[in-house]
């Protein structure tokens, strides 16, 4: 089946053309696998517009191959964020189009994100952040999503086929893939990067990934897939990864021992106590607030806790739902604030659960995704790291053992007569021992990023053989309390010494069991008489089958216990999700006062331009890194702004000087300044002006000449200019070349725009010399450059 990947750049403030090696007939199906998307290169001229929309500074002029590999598909568990394949990046006409294939449906999203930065929807539009962040362009949304799980024999977004038919034909489907549309206008230059301040915008969401069979509950029917529900339950997730992808057999497989999967799973749904509250700053609140909004999902802060917010520490007085801007949230007010500094969105707020206002979590739960194409030990490797599990198959039947992390009475136990040999050395070597975990989690209140948390470690070792750490960084846990029982079990193991059992074949019957008894007897390890050993790893068959072997660890029956209160630590700082909150808004400047100047140019035009008297906010008046712009367009108009920047200039209070504008209109004008590090403050409030043209002059008169016809006579000849706003002309005589010595001697001569005109003087003294300037005035008298001078020796 052919598919399409179209990767174009977008144009900015200008047009960009590309040439694509893509055939307009070129057909595009995105069936049953993305796999199936084959890939089209697509020629670009790059320019400065490449570089702002697809953040990639590539030099002028230069042309590169774009090529997408074959998309993977992805698949997953519970909730968690992701990103996706690209299907479709096409920009042209100012525009950016992306199609992003997420993961094999269905998909519940919760949570929308543009890069780091997480945006809410006003439909299919993303409000505008704090900053001008995806903020309007020409008052249209900056960025659009769309949302479809593929149908087979549905077109998936057609929206894009009448505008790029030969990209996505209406032929396109994606059956059984949750897919994105991404929307974005590029815009002009000066705004791009505070409507995009992380570059081109990369969509990603969370939530709710794939639905699985869960034998457990009876609502749910193993032959009807639309009963399945999403799930966080890791026993639950991976029994159906294996049985519904991996070629295992439900009857053969699994059925033989559901009696055990069912205990396991229902151990992992086990509520147990937490420590550390975790929550997320919703709606940014500046330095100053007694209150904070934490997002309504999270749990309440019960009245009088300590709330740790940024680097300090308030005491919750009370707690109300609420909205912002139509945002849902809980309302934390406290005391012992006001807050120093601001709580922007993606900051991490925590608390501490007490005994009276406990917590609760399940024991073990999983939220993640990988690529279908993942080896099957890898993704195994993924559920069983999210509860300490083990799985093995049995001995007896073949069927697949699933254990969760919790110790269990064993039911099998090994005599002296069953054991060919073992090893056995009650102490790990010095300086080979791990005695720091290092755990982190990803963590849903900071917007799925991993986080680092309290280390777990033993004292007392670290005092014999000095530190020793490891990291513990399992991707698919989501919780602190959750991560600290896990690196608590993983310490333990990591402490104890691994030994080596060689069996007869009678001790296949270990197979499936996680925990067994050693029974020696007294031999030279009195310790063997009664051990309780927990299986390391697959047990490996010898020999034909005549003996096993398999590697153990010396059990603790005591790994379980578990206080919070006291063993999980302080949890992670409160700080903010990467990128998170990272562009607050700049406060706008102000207008101070605006005049005209009339202006020509060499060219002859001649017109009005507007100089406006702007202020920065006062903590910016000493900056010289400001670039400064001026806007205005008509008063009501909806139409574009007419804009200029102006760089350089010194810091403090400038003076804006804009080119033409209209006359006798009103005009609405603002400016705005951007910042060395390119982040845009706001717009200033619009203050209306009006250019007066009386304050135009016409363009000069030409063909100015004098001559004495007679005795005691000066004539002057010119032509009127064919400036409209020609009123009159005025003829100005001097003994000298200089005009500011000049007299008018002739008042307002009226006369028709271009025509020819002239003015005698009579009286004068003969063999006198004088000089003639000739000027043109419109009705307000506004005075053109005067023409001349014309000298005349008088007869």
């Amino acid at each position: 089946m052919p598919g399409v990947t179209a990767f174009i750049a977008s144009e900015v403030a200008a047009t960009l053309w590309v040439t694509t090696s893509l055939s307009a007939g070129a057909d595009i199906v995105l069936a049953d696998t993305i796999a199936a998307a084959v890939v089209v290169g697509a020629e670009i001229g790059a320019s400065a517009a490449v570089q702002a929309v697809l953040g990639s500074p590539t030099p002028d002029g230069l042309r590169q191959t774009v090529r997408q590999t074959l998309p993977p598909r992805r698949r997953g568990v519970g909730t968690a964020r992701i990103g996706g394949a690209l299907l479709l990046d096409y920009g042209i006409d100012n525009t950016l189009r992306e199609v992003i294939a997420f993961c094999d449906g269905p998909f519940v999203p919760t949570n929308y994100y543009l890069n780091q930065d997480e945006v809410r929807l006003n439909g299919n539009a993303v409000d505008e952040l704090p900053g001008g962040a995806y903020g309007p362009y020409n008052d249209a949304p900056s960025v659009e999503l769309d949302f479809a799980l593929g149908v087979q024999g549905t077109p998936i977004f057609a929206f894009y086929n009448p505008i790029i038919p030969g990209y996505w034909p209406s032929s396109c489907s994606a059956t059984g893939i949750f897919c994105g549309s991404l929307r974005a206008q590029g815009g002009n230059m000066q705004t791009f990067n505070t409507r995009f301040p992380r570059g081109s915008p990369k969509l990603n969401i969370a939530g709710q990934i794939g639905v699985a069979f869960d034998w457990r509950d009876s609502t749910q029917s193993q032959t009807d897939p639309s009963t399945w529900k999403n799930t966080a339950n890791p026993v639950v997730g991976l029994v159906h990864e294996l049985w519904c992808y991996r070629g295992y057999s439900w009857a053969l497989d699994f059925l033989p021992t559901l009696d055990i999967l069912t205990a396991e799973a229902d151990y992992c749904d086990q509520p147990i106590n937490y420590l550390n509250v975790l929550a997320m700053v919703v709606v940014f609140t500046g330095a100053g607030g007694d209150s904070v909004d934490i997002a309504p999902t999270a749990p309440t802060p019960p009245v009088g806790v300590t709330l740790y917010l940024g680097g300090q520490q308030v005491t919750v007085t009370g707690t109300v739902s609420t909205a912002f801007d139509g945002v849902e949230c809980k309302q934390v007010s406290f005391s012992g604030g006001p807050l120093a500094s601001n709580s922007t969105v993606g900051s991490l707020v925590r608390w501490q659960a007490t005994p009276a206002n406990p917590e609760t979590e399940p024991t073990y739960a999983c939220g993640g995704a990988w690529n279908v194409g993942e080896r099957e030990a890898d993704t195994v490797k993924r559920f069983l790291d999210t509860m300490d599990g083990w799985m093995m198959r049995r001995g007896s039947d073949g069927a697949v053992v699933i254990r969760a992390g919790h110790y269990y009475a064993p039911t099998v136990t090994i005599g002296a007569d069953e054991v060919i040999g073992y090893t056995w050395q009650p102490f790990v070597e010095a300086g080979r021992t791990v005695n720091q975990i290092l755990p982190a989690f990803i963590c849903p209140a900071l917007d799925y990023n991993q986080v680092d948390t309290t280390p777990w470690q033993d004292d007392a070792e670290i005092t014999i053989n000095g530190l020793s750490s490891q990291k513990f960084e399992p991707d698919m846990v989501q919780s602190n309390g959750q991560v600290m029982r896990l690196a608590k079990r993983r310490l333990h193991r990591l402490l104890s010494h691994c030994e080596t059992l060689t069996l007869k074949a009678s001790g296949i019957r270990i197979m499936g069991e996680r925990f067994i008894t050693l029974a020696l007897g007294d031999g030279e390890v009195t310790e063997l008489a009664d051990q309780v050993v927990e299986i390391i790893g697959d047990v490996e068959i010898l020999d034909g089958g005549m003996a096993v072997q398999v590697q153990v660890q010396p059990a603790d029956p005591t790994i379980d216990e578990w206080d919070c209160y006291t063993d999980e630590g302080n949890g992670p700082a409160a700080t903010n999700a990467a990128g998170a909150g990272a562009l607050t808004a700049l406060t706008a400047a102000a207008i101070g006062s605006i005049s005209t100047s009339a202006l020509s140019t060499s060219a002859g035009t001649s017109g009005l331009v507007l100089e406006v008297d702007a202020t920065p906010p006062a903590p910016l008046g000493a900056r010289t890194d400001l670039t400064w712009w001026l806007q205005w367009r008509l008063t009501g108009s909806s139409g574009s702004w007419n804009q200029a920047s102006y760089a350089n200039l010194a810091a403090g209070a400038v003076t804006l000087t804009s080119g033409f504008v209209p006359t006798d209109v009103s005009l609405d004008v603002q400016v705005a300044y951007q910042t060395g590090g390119r982040q845009m403050s706001a717009w200033s409030a619009t203050t209306a002006f009006t250019a007066s043209s009386s304050s135009i002059p016409p363009a000069s008169p030409t063909g100015a000449a004098a001559t004495s016809p007679s005795a005691g006579e000066a004539a002057v000849t010119w032509r009127n200019p064919t400036s409209t706003n020609f009123d009159h002309a005025r003829v100005y005589r001097g003994t000298t070349a200089t005009f500011t010595s000049a007299a008018d001697v002739s008042g307002a001569l009226p006369g028709a725009p271009g025509a020819s005109a002239s003015f005698t003087q009579t009286g004068l003294s003969s063999g006198t010399t004088y000089y003639y300037w000739v000027a043109a005035e419109n009705a307000a008298n506004a005075q053109s450059a005067a023409a001349g001078p014309v000298a005349v020796t008088v007869s």
